[in-house]
């Protein structure tokens, strides 16, 4: 389907349009106001006059308004026209016959996870299953953290942290270490008060100087040039009258900080929070995604090849006999590439479900095999093959690829 359609609906789009009339509509009406005020006299002249043109202005928006629904019913013929399939021909009802339960609770931790309570309470009523207590408690707790990321507010999410700071650090993550770096900009910038600065770095960030004393000694000497750049265009603002060359100048000199301790100074809020929600899944040992994102999604992508081997074998009148594979090969994004098979790094030998992959606490996986050796049976710590951490075997966890 080519976008001619769509493109038409975006041009008849009335939003913009229909405020732009409402405050066409709102000056009149303060125009009209004002001059019955000043000549009392011609009221009812007035009041002629602006009955004509606020008429025009409701023409103009029935119009508006008209040629948009008539762009929509358009698009949505086309689309029928397009995505005129039965998707019975490509399902696989004998696959999941079993599996409702689970695909209901995926759909209703999908509903926390958006931050859909309401939705996910009916959900779970009406398909009689019961809701996970510590997942609906997690991602209630994410979704506040999430909208106080969004509002530029850390304390719950810096609470967090600290008290995930163990597995954090075993993890090797620097989220705990970000956040607090973007609570201790976002002060100075809203207070330009750089020994107020100096204080945080000195109460919340010592704990982090191990590993992130080049960072921090960068953002040290950032702020100070900030303060500088500050001090000098508050000092000019507040002198004489500035011509054009003169205020050049003072933009010059808000601009003096080289540019790798610029980049220090800015503030990636995006970047922020989905670190955090990365990291806050992976401790709850859920993906940064919602596996039905994923399934609807790599679904989409699958949905036009799948129909048209199933036109095929319409045609040719044969069926799709193949059990748990497709008949054919499925191109997806490498963000959709998945190991269904994980061989241990340390045995050399494939997993199996006797012998599953562990992740240990510093990230690294390896099969539980090995990991009974190396930790003799589960009575002492023992060093990752691959990092210099120190792990147990009680802290492991299973992975499923």
């Amino acid at each position: 389907m080519n976008f001619d359609e769509w493109q038409r609906v975006e041009e008849t789009a009335i939003g913009d349009k229909c405020l732009q009339k409402l405050d066409e509509l709102e000056t009149i009406l303060l125009a009209t106001k004002d001059a019955c005020i000043r000549d009392p006299g011609n009221v009812s002249k007035q009041l002629t006059g602006s009955c004509t043109k606020t008429e025009q202005v409701f023409d103009d928006m029935k119009k508006m308004e008209k040629r948009f629904n008539s762009s929509m019913n358009k698009f949505g013929k086309a689309l029928d026209r397009k995505f005129n399939f039965n998707l019975e021909d490509i399902s696989l009802h004998s696959s999941f016959e079993d599996k409702k339960n689970e695909l209901n609770t995926a759909l209703a931790l999908h509903f926390f996870r958006q931050g859909e309570t309401e939705i996910a309470h009916s959900f779970c009523k009406e398909a009689g299953i019961e809701e996970p207590p510590n997942m609906v408690q997690a991602f209630t707790l994410l979704n506040t953290i999430l909208q106080g990321i969004r509002q530029h507010d850390l304390q719950f999410a810096i609470d967090w942290a600290l008290q995930c700071r163990g597995y954090l650090e075993r993890k090797g993550s620097n989220l705990e270490f970000l956040l607090h770096r973007h609570q201790l900009l976002n002060e100075y910038f809203q207070t330009q008060d750089v020994l107020a600065a100096i204080h945080y770095c000195r109460t919340y960030l010592t704990d982090f100087q191990d590993k992130h004393l080049k960072e921090m000694q960068k953002l040290i000497g950032a702020l100070f040039f900030s303060s500088r750049s500050a001090s000098v265009v508050s000092s000019k603002m507040n002198g004489s009258h500035k011509g054009r060359s003169e205020q050049h100048e003072i933009n010059q000199l808000a601009n003096d900080i080289p540019e790798d301790y610029r980049k220090v100074l800015r503030l990636d809020w995006k970047h922020l929070e989905l670190i955090f929600v990365r990291e806050f899944c992976a401790a709850l040992g859920m993906s940064l995604d919602s596996p039905v994102d994923i399934v609807v999604n790599a679904g989409s992508i699958a949905l036009p090849v799948l129909l048209k081997v199933s036109n095929i074998m319409k045609q040719k009148h044969t069926e799709w006999t193949s059990q748990n594979e497709l008949p054919v090969e499925i191109h997806l994004p490498t963000n959709y590439h998945f190991h269904s098979v994980f061989t241990c790094p340390v045995s050399k030998e494939q997993a199996t479900e006797e012998n599953p992959p562990m992740m240990m606490s510093c990230g690294h996986v390896i099969a539980q095999e090995s990991l009974r050796q190396l930790s003799r049976n589960g009575s002492q710590h023992f060093k990752c093959p691959y990092c210099p951490n120190e792990n147990d075997a009680e802290s492991s966890t299973r992975v499923y690829f």
